[in-house]
């Protein structure tokens, strides 16, 4: 049997003029419990209209909205406030400087447009405009089969300064350290110097991970990487195996780290994993240092597109990762240009991209020096004013093989940095610590003098006469050097390859 309600109800039920409580016994089948007869049933609730939707109102951008919209509002006195600067516009009119009376319909104009005109705020996972309905995307790394990327609407990265400014009294400083490191200027420290560097060995034991995947993931078999400091991929349910050949490196004194690469081999999934590496440690600045021959292609317009699409607007799919070029552009001080690739990428599966900016410096032969000296001076001496918007992550130099054109040129970029900071220079010391981290970083002995050679050029731009004496009495010590490499080039080229470079140094 129903258990019915108190007839008598409690005060607070009768202050808030509440309906009885009805408790229905549970071991009975639930039955429609009735009012009593004394109780004063409650009026119903009143009828609430039907919210209107307001409309946002849309008006015309004209100079009079513009004018009100940069008045002041009214203070509690009925006076308009001053503008303050952050709210004044960049550019004024001098029909700004005498308005008219408001009128009533044209503050509540303004009002409306000032509803209707916020800035939209971008959060991370917008950064796509067009979105593919019913789905949700799945943690990063995960396996799916979506190969639906729309165009996206990201903003690219501002154009970084040009150079950043150079103290001359701390480069001074620096230079005077290394000129009296140098001393003698005979070609025999430099040779002293280099058996220094090239006497690091490396043992079996540190690099387990490269003799198991010799075959199959690496350019070549003597070019190692040490298992203590190599890149490990993210494994997830599809990617079991973390190997990649690349290395993180820290260089002391410096801040920042790098990342040393070598390019992957030609088949899907080494490129899946190459371009994995670079959205995992958030390589937001490449250097490429390579050559056209390090390029599978045969056509010169061709050249590395195997690697990422090099037309703007044009994307690849490389497994499950998506590489789409954003924009391309070419940019250098000395007027002879580097073309600048910028690569938005995205996994699948994940909901926020990452920009790219590839640097590529195709004038580098490989285990050679650079042909254009002059350009790898200008790249280097702005790698950190490029990275300053992505202050933290770590920036990459890549090459083919991934060793000596990249610790090369970590060695120029380093060194160049710690000139600029007035520090204390050994070379010999930072090219061993490359080598220590990189194996093959820094390859022959004359890419450790051209370390030298763009170091001193760097200076010279700054110092005074008698440091630039100095400087020159080097460089005639490493002019010898280099016309003795010329030498041995010329003594493994048969006559048709000398007519080639000839007439390469000719066009060049």
């Amino acid at each position: 049997m129903n258990k019915k309600s108190n007839n008598k109800p409690t005060a607070s039920q009768s202050q808030l003029n509440l309906c009885p409580i009805v408790v229905a016994d549970p071991a009975q089948p639930a039955t429609r419990s009735k009012m009593d007869a004394t109780q004063t049933p409650l009026p119903p609730p009143p009828v609430q209209p039907p919210t209107q939707v307001q409309q946002p109102v849309k008006i015309k951008l004209t100079a009079r909205i513009g004018q009100l919209l940069r008045v002041g509002k009214k203070d509690k006195n009925g006076k308009r406030k001053a503008i303050s600067k952050q709210d004044r516009p960049l550019t004024t009119r001098k029909s700004d400087t005498k308005l008219a009376p408001i009128t009533l319909a044209e503050e509540k104009t303004c009002k409306s447009y000032r509803k209707t005109k916020q800035p939209n705020k971008r959060s991370p996972s917008a950064s796509r405009t067009q979105k593919t309905e019913n789905i949700k995307p799945k943690s990063c790394g995960s396996q799916t089969s979506l190969h639906i990327h729309p165009v996206s609407q990201r903003e690219l990265p501002d154009k970084p300064a040009e150079f950043r400014p150079v103290s001359v009294e701390k480069l001074e400083k620096s230079c005077q350290n290394l000129l009296e490191q140098l001393g003698s200027k005979s070609t025999s420290l430099f040779e002293d110097q280099w058996e220094y560097i090239d006497d690091v060995d490396v043992e079996d034991a540190n690099i387990q991970a490269f003799l198991s995947h010799i075959e199959d993931y690496n350019q070549a078999e003597d070019v190692e990487v040490l298992d203590g400091n190599r890149v490990k991929l993210d494994k997830t349910e599809t990617k079991r195996d973390d190997y990649i050949h690349a290395s993180y490196v820290e260089i002391k004194d410096i801040s920042r780290k790098f990342v040393l690469a070598q390019l992957p081999l030609l088949n899907s999934k080494r490129l899946e994993d190459f371009w994995t590496m670079i959205y995992q440690e958030k390589l937001h600045n490449i250097y490429l240092i390579c050559h056209p021959e390090d390029s599978a292609k045969s056509i010169d317009s061709d050249k590395f597109s195997e690697y990422f699409p090099l037309t703007s607007g044009h994307h690849e799919h490389y497994e499950q990762i998506w590489v789409h070029n954003r924009k391309v552009e070419s940019g250098s001080l000395d007027g002879d240009l580097n073309d600048q690739f910028i690569i938005e990428v995205l996994p699948n599966g994940c909901a926020e991209s990452i920009l790219v900016t590839i640097h590529l410096l195709n004038y580098w032969p490989t285990g050679d020096i650079p042909l254009k000296p002059k350009r790898i001076l200008n790249s280097a001496t702005n790698v950190f004013g490029a990275a300053d918007a992505y202050e933290g992550d770590p920036i990459g130099i890549i090459s083919k093989r991934g060793a000596g054109r990249p610790g090369t040129f970590l060695a120029i970029v380093c060194a160049i940095q710690m000139m600029k900071n007035g520090q204390n220079l050994d070379l010999k010391e930072l090219c061993r610590s490359i080598r220590k981290q990189r194996p093959g970083g820094i390859d022959t002995y004359f890419q450790f003098v051209s370390i030298y050679s763009t170091i001193l050029q760097f200076a010279a731009q700054y110092v005074n006469k008698d440091m630039k004496a100095g400087i020159e009495k080097i460089e005639r010590v490493i002019d010898l050097i280099m016309k003795q490499k010329g030498k041995e080039d010329d003594d493994g080229k048969s006559k048709e390859e000398l007519k080639t470079q000839s007439i390469d140094k000719t066009i060049d």
